[in-house]
């Protein structure tokens, strides 16, 4: 079992956007805080997105591809 997080920082322009951080120290208070950028990028870019990010506690090197892909497929379904 991993822990992960989900944050939108804002979709007032449009749904969020942002990736997931696979890394064994990520907490919920870095993904918020990745959100929040994500926002700013897309404004000075003039992308019509919000912000979002997502993070897994885990070492993505300690898994195989397989396991790697199940455990994304996993996160994205929760």
């Amino acid at each position: 079992v991993f822990k992960g997080y989900r944050a939108q920082h804002n979709n007032a322009i449009g749904p969020a956007k942002g990736g997931v951080r696979f890394h064994p120290q990520v907490t919920l208070e870095e993904v918020k805080a990745l959100s929040m950028w994500m926002t700013f990028k897309c404004g000075v870019l003039g992308l019509p997105y919000g912000g979002g990010k997502g993070g897994v506690v885990v070492d993505p090197t300690t898994l195989s591809r397989g396991e790697l892909e199940r455990l994304s497929r996993a996160y994205i379904g929760a």
